[in-house]
């Protein structure tokens, strides 16, 4: 099947007009922005994307311009880090206060047993 049949007319307008004898670099540039934003928009938004199961992470990447394609790629790689440091961040914060619980639970018992069974039946 022809690309077309898959493609918006917006799509097809923008990538002829871009084809055509665009001699202003910003005009052409303008136009590949608009055909990625259009890809972009085809795409299931990051916000909902990493919500879901990771064997439904699919990403359509065809239509993009090459640059664009790329760069959407790099946004998604981006937004995954932040994403993996906040969940270390996370567990930082949860190992922080579970060892102050077990510090504050030390000295008011005294017994190191006490703490280390506690924490072993939290594991549980």
């Amino acid at each position: 099947m022809p690309d077309s049949e898959f493609q918006s007319p917006e799509f097809i307008v923008l990538k002829q007009q871009r084809k055509s004898d665009v001699s202003d670099m910003k005009e052409k540039k303008a136009l590949e922005d608009q055909i990625n934003q259009l890809e972009e928009r085809k795409n299931v938004p990051l916000n909902v994307f990493f919500t879901l199961l990771p064997h439904l992470w699919v990403i359509d990447l065809h239509g993009f311009l090459i640059g664009g394609a790329v760069r959407y790629v790099n946004k998604i790689a981006e937004e995954m880090m932040e994403i993996a440091q906040s969940k270390r961040k996370m567990m930082m914060d949860l190992l922080i206060e579970m060892n102050a619980d077990a510090q504050e639970k030390l000295m008011i018992d005294g017994d190191e047993e006490s703490v280390t069974e506690s924490y072993e039946n939290s594991q549980t």
